[in-house]
């Protein structure tokens, strides 16, 4: 279905529908967006009217009779292009001439649903966000090599993450389907909000990741395996109406997801209804990137290690990506001496609190955290990555703690004051959940798959500690 957004001649607004989807044959009408421009927070325009206050992720318009859309956008900052994190000032949308779309590096997590009217050449309306640039560890990095005997390890890790990572192509068809998913839910959802998670979010993703979405129908959590479900079956009835949209399923598990694929891109998408900790620890995963930018790198590298030897599957028993890149994130913590990174919860504590209302999270934020003193290669940090977790870390007795910037005890964290923490699922891989404090590796509970999982971290650090070379660990 093509949604097109046109003005009338008062200067509102217009939802034109048809069936199938077309090429457009008038770049020019659609070549407009709407760039945002502050105003004071005190200050309504007079002429604004019929705004209303929207959930999670929504945002409200008003039209008014100049042609100017207005948003409020409770609890959440403008994107304009100097904002700050604390400000509440409302956002003013100004029709200007399409300018260059950004890269995935700008793009803030919090406003992934403020919205542009763009058209895009597989035809169909598409939502873009307006975006700022952010610190980035795209260049190249000015420490990469340090003349040590490191140098050659480090050049291959920058040099297959460069080639895998997420490119700013595919982070744009990301935003664009995100663009359509978002009117599509907002017609039969009108308060809804809809949020790109995962590792499309937080550097952490290559071309071939899935999208994560989830859908927020209201702030308060929801019974995931009765009420979820139901929601997620009429949308699988819904997206089966699209037909650009295929292998649609609906899958049953702790947090049941549908799956589909956008035949236009060639994305696929996982999304959750209310898997509100999918917000809030992408948020975190986001802030622990932007901190070095050797955090990156090592999470995308292990990601890819971890999949060759077919240790990164949930489904089978596995480590998923998320536990991963918590298992880097406290290597970077506690593994190290000294650490590359600290403990973000720790430092603001009212910036990651496990009930903060989603719509308060922002990508924006700047973080004043001092500069590591670890100035050690990238080189020496994988290897150290695998040392720890080979010859170190005792997974008997000690729970992963990223919230605390430590190890823990494992009896500790069996007994977190959570509702969702249950003590039977601490059982061989044990990575606490920095938001709900369960067990994010509980699907590694069998000691024959969890003994193999054990045996590829010690023979892979064993063959970089004798090769200094990323090849001789990067094939099964």
């Amino acid at each position: 279905m093509l949604i097109d957004l046109t003005s009338d001649d008062e200067g509102g607004s217009r939802v034109v529908k048809s069936p199938k989807r077309t090429q457009n044959t008038n770049q020019n009408e659609k070549d407009v967006i709407f760039v945002e421009m502050k105003a004071a927070a005190t200050t309504t325009p007079k002429n604004a009217q019929n705004v209303e206050n929207r959930t999670p992720g929504s945002s409200s318009l008003a039209l008014n009779n100049k042609g100017i859309k207005r948003r409020l956008d409770v609890g959440q900052k403008g994107c304009d292009r100097s904002p700050s994190p604390s400000s509440t000032s409302d956002v003013i949308y100004v029709a200007m001439k399409r300018k260059p779309q950004p890269t995935q590096n700008d793009t803030p997590f919090r406003n992934v649903n403020d919205r542009q009217s763009s058209s895009s050449s597989d035809g169909r309306e598409d939502v873009v966000p307006v975006l700022r640039p952010l610190k980035s560890n795209l260049g190249y990095p000015p420490d990469l090599i340090q003349g040590s005997d490191w140098d050659n390890l480090s050049i291959q890790i920058w040099s297959k993450f460069m080639s895998c990572k997420q490119t700013d192509e595919m982070f744009n068809k990301k935003m664009r389907l995100h663009g359509v998913l978002i009117q599509i839910m907002q017609k039969h959802y009108p308060m809804c909000g809809l949020y790109v998670v995962g590792s499309s979010m937080t550097m952490f993703g290559t071309n071939s990741s899935d999208m994560d979405m989830c859908l927020m129908l209201m702030a308060n959590d929801i019974d995931q395996r009765v009420h979820a479900i139901n929601i997620l079956r009429d949308i699988l009835r819904i997206i089966k109406s699209y037909d650009y949209f295929v292998k649609a399923e609906l899958i049953r598990a702790k947090v049941p997801i549908l799956e589909f694929r956008d035949s236009v891109s060639g994305v696929d998408i996982d999304l959750n209804v209310n898997n509100s900790v999918g917000i809030r620890n992408t948020h975190l995963l986001r802030a622990y990137s932007n901190l070095d930018w050797r955090v990156s790198p090592l999470v995308l590298i292990v990601k890819l290690w971890a999949r060759i030897h077919d240790i990164n599957d949930a489904k089978n028993m596995t480590i998923s990506s998320y536990s991963l890149a918590l298992m880097v994130i406290h290597y970077l913590q506690y593994g190290v001496t000294p650490p590359v990174l600290p403990s973000l919860q720790k430092l603001f504590p009212h910036k990651f609190l496990p009930g903060q209302d989603v719509r308060e999270l922002s990508l924006y934020e700047k973080f004043q955290v001092p500069p590591s003193k670890n100035t050690y290669p990238l080189g020496h940090l994988l290897w150290g990555f695998f040392h720890y977790y080979a010859n170190i870390f005792n997974f008997e007795e000690e729970a992963i703690s990223v919230r605390r910037g430590s190890k823990v005890p494992k009896h500790y964290v069996k007994f977190n004051s959570s509702s969702k923490n249950i003590p039977g699922m601490w059982k061989c891989l044990c990575i606490e959940e920095p938001f709900d404090w369960t067990n994010t590796a509980r699907a590694v509970y069998d000691e024959d798959v969890f003994a193999r999982i054990k045996n590829v971290f010690l023979t892979s650090f064993t063959k970089l500690n004798k090769t200094t070379s990323l090849s001789s660990i990067m094939y099964s």
